[in-house]
């Protein structure tokens, strides 16, 4: 980003006039400052850009952009939950400037959207050009009825990280490549899932939790269709018989996700897990965890969590200078290496990536000097890229509908086919 252009939105805001008034604190001569004076700015304001960012990293490389850009008037807001939920519903945000931009989940950028609150990056000229570099599974994040809401700056695949210890103690298994055959498919994983549990009395489980494997299978869209015949896939026949299997058989410490994760893997009572880089090199490295006792494999099935999206507000009050921004978190090659060094994770830039890992940057202590760079890039690679057809995304959610009644109990798994099929004709 260039600081001429920089100067020329500087000199345009000073010429735009205020809507916000300043407040500063004037000390007395013995050093009391009990004594406040609401300073009311006229000529001298100037807009303040407001961006409301949940995500600590990504405020982070903001603030990176303020700090090289100081001459521009710019709040960043943490902790926005309440400010968005009011701004979601029409109502004033209490003690808050609307935004400029916010940085908010894949998930709640889509409800934004439909709201009607952002605009296509589009309208903000961000082109094809601009994202020709991004992973097309990060870009689909960011998409609200086939139209492009948000950016990420982030690369989110997922593998899976393992204890070393404790699976060389109850899965017998030496390397990445062993830990690899052991959990590379489902049956295999929740072979290796009652290993670790019979081995262990009971004290250790493989996952925290039953949803974690949900989770994972569930964010599969393959094919349903092989030369226009009907078939369920895989991953969704492991899906019925071994979910159910996990919870009877008290292989986890419980079905839906809990808070003190971290804290298991930590004390050793669960042996790993499904993670994106962000995991391991913010929360279990900030958690304490030890250098060297982890390692991650693809695990059976490699896919992408959700990520922290930047979107542009309807009303945004400096379109240009939000599209700078935009550009310079998700877009500029130079300042993304930057910050994938600074931080040692991916970056959702295929070309720095790449230049990344033939770089041999990225060795993770904790991983044991595994490559965390190659690691993921890898794993991205193993993303479909195509979207799934529309026909494949109906019968997805045809056959999850029909798997609450076997879950259930009122039908067992060929009853339950039965009536899929039986359901798929009538369409």
């Amino acid at each position: 980003m260039k600081k001429a252009g920089i100067g020329i939105l500087m000199a345009a805001l000073l010429l735009c006039g205020c809507n916000q008034n300043t407040t500063e604190k004037e000390g007395k001569t013995d050093g009391s400052t009990d004594t406040e004076a609401v300073v009311q700015t006229t000529e001298e304001a100037v807009n303040i850009f407001v961006v409301y960012c949940q995500d600590p990293l990504t405020a982070e490389f903001c603030r990176q952009f303020k700090q090289e850009h100081s001459e521009i008037p710019m709040r960043i807001v943490e902790n926005t939950e309440k400010q968005l939920a009011a701004w979601e519903r029409g109502m004033d945000v209490e003690n808050e400037a609307y935004p400029d931009l916010v940085a908010v989940s894949s998930g709640e950028l889509e409800t934004l959207a439909k709201a009607g609150l952002l605009q296509p990056v589009s309208d903000v000229g961000i082109t094809e050009k601009d994202t020709a570099q991004m992973y097309d599974f990060m870009k689909e994040m960011g998409m609200a009825e086939d139209t492009l809401y948000g950016l990420t700056w982030q690369q989110t695949a997922v593998k899976f990280l393992y204890q070393r210890n404790l699976v060389q103690k109850f899965l017998d298994v030496e390397d990445g490549e062993g830990m690899q055959n052991a959990v590379g498919e489902w049956t295999s994983f929740y072979t290796a899932a009652d290993a670790v549990a019979q081995k262990s009395n009971g004290k250790v489980k493989l996952l925290d939790t039953a949803e974690e494997m949900e989770d994972a299978i569930l964010s599969a869209t393959p094919a349903w269709y092989v030369e226009d015949t009907l078939h369920i896939p895989d991953v969704f026949m492991d899906y019925m018989e071994l979910y159910p299997e996990l919870l009877n058989n008290q292989l986890t410490w419980g079905e839906e996700k809990a808070e003190d994760t971290v804290d298991k893997l930590l004390d050793g009572t669960v042996a790993g897990c499904f993670a994106n880089a962000y995991f391991i090199r913010q929360t279990l490295q900030q958690a304490g965890a030890k250098e060297g006792d982890w390692g991650i494999c693809y695990g059976p099935q490699t896919y992408a969590e959700e990520a922290v999206m930047l979107a542009i507000p309807v009303g945004c009050s400096d379109p240009a200078l939000a599209q700078e921004l935009l550009k310079y978190l998700t877009c500029d090659q130079e300042t993304m290496e930057q910050f994938a060094l600074a931080k040692t994770v991916p970056v959702n830039h295929k070309e720095v990536m790449d230049r990344l890992v033939e770089s041999e940057e990225g060795k993770d202590p904790l991983l044991k000097n595994q490559n965390i760079f190659r690691e993921y890039t890898n794993a991205a690679s193993r993303i479909p890229t195509e979207a799934p057809t529309e026909q494949d995304i109906l019968m997805k959610e045809l056959f999850l509908k029909e798997m609450e009644s076997y879950f259930s109990g009122k039908r067992d798994i060929e009853q339950t086919l039965e009536h899929f099929a039986k359901i798929v004709e009538g369409l």
